[in-house]
């Protein structure tokens, strides 16, 4: 890394510093500090919080020179944010994605409507400067081409050259990460909880996604395939999207317990056609037998696999973050009570468990901010 950009990823994690903080943390001369600076200044991607001081200036980032889109690419829509490099979301949009379609023509539109959010927010301001775009993909897909690999929900979207398409159109630094990844470094790292290095990181949806993060690193980063959660929990269970019976997704997710409601629910001569997610709840928390269970078992099997997670890689902190989320802790209370069972004892009396709601997690923002630490640091 060269000095300018060492200084600017210092900054950009400091928010401001004077030339002898950066010249201590950097371990540089300060002359070689203060000519990089000067030069940055110059270019007008830094600037003085306080014009008016002539020693001990502190510096800061111009923020609009760092601009950073995050994008959020599921089935049925796209959701884009456009964020400063000061983090600050300045504009959010989501559009329609025809569930339909698939492969180089889907491409194709998520390309458009990306350009389209660019020319308007950012291109029509002269001083600002697209510096990185992440998309956080549907489907499974190689971290080090960028090339999308398969997607349960998405139809012929194996071989899509996302990073190189993306790349050649914007000219800037372009990262692929799946969903959960962008969620957890919005979460957790950008979150300021940068201590836990070591975790797992589990988000339940329609679907059901997973981060294992190492050293404060993805593991994927290093993997030539994202991977996806889709682990076998039950024998001649319910059909999975991913093709297969008895799979986690089909049994714990938001959409899975829908599903089976619906019927397992028909055979038991239940009007259950239009129930929604909070409906399903509801009956639980109201003592129906059939929602109850469900959810138990629900929350049971994903405890059950993210134990084997746990178990097998050592990792004893645990973060899951739920849309599955009732008053009387049904579904939670299941997942916990099941991961401390199925763990070994010893990495049970350690294990560190935060469960939340879905909200806490923001895959756009995540995604932008991920490719903007990239763009600083590669």
């Amino acid at each position: 890394m060269d000095v300018k950009k060492a200084i600017l990823y210092y900054l950009y994690q400091n928010k401001s510093a004077i030339r002898q903080e950066i010249m201590k943390s950097l371990r540089m001369r300060l002359n070689n500090i203060v000519a990089a600076c000067d030069c940055l200044l110059e270019e007008g991607m830094i600037r003085k919080e306080d014009q008016s001081k002539q020693r001990s200036v502190r510096l800061e980032l111009v923020p609009e020179k760092f601009m950073c889109i995050g994008a959020e690419h599921l089935p049925d829509f796209l959701v884009m944010t456009l964020m400063d490099g000061a983090g600050k979301e300045l504009e959010r949009r989501q559009c329609i994605l025809p569930a339909t379609l698939g492969g180089s023509q889907r491409l194709s539109l998520i390309l458009e409507k990306l350009s389209s959010f660019q020319k308007e927010l950012v291109d029509k301001n002269k001083k600002a400067r697209l510096a990185s775009l992440g998309l956080a993909d549907v489907g499974i897909f190689d971290p080090v081409s960028g090339k999308s690999i398969y997607a349960a929900h998405v139809k012929d979207w194996a071989g899509q050259e996302i990073r190189k398409v993306l790349q050649k159109q914007f000219a800037c630094h372009v990262e692929v990460l799946s969903r959960s990844d962008a969620g957890c470094y919005m979460d957790i790292f950008h979150g300021g909880r940068k201590q836990l290095e070591n975790l797992i990181y589990i988000i339940v949806k329609g679907g059901i996604g997973a981060s294992l993060v190492l050293h404060g690193n993805f593991l994927r980063e290093y993997l030539p395939s994202s991977g996806e959660m889709h682990i076998r929990v039950k024998e001649d269970g319910p059909l999975c999207s991913c093709g297969k019976r008895g799979c986690l997704e089909s049994i714990s997710s938001a959409d899975g317990l829908l599903m089976r409601y619906i019927l397992e629910g028909n055979k038991k001569n239940r009007k259950s056609k239009n129930i929604t997610l909070q409906e399903l709840i509801q009956f639980a928390e109201e003592g129906d037998h059939f929602s109850c269970q469900l959810l138990e078992e629900g929350g049971s099997s994903l405890g059950r696999a993210v134990a084997d997670l746990a178990g097998f890689t050592g990792i004893n902190r645990i973060v899951l973050r739920s849309e599955v989320k009732d008053e009387k802790d049904i579904y939670m209370g299941c997942f916990r009570k099941s991961l401390k069972e199925n763990m070994l004892s010893s990495l049970a009396e350690t294990l560190d468990i935060s469960c939340g709601d879905i909200g806490k997690s923001d895959a756009p923002a995540g995604a932008a901010l991920y490719s903007l630490n990239k763009y600083f640091t590669k």
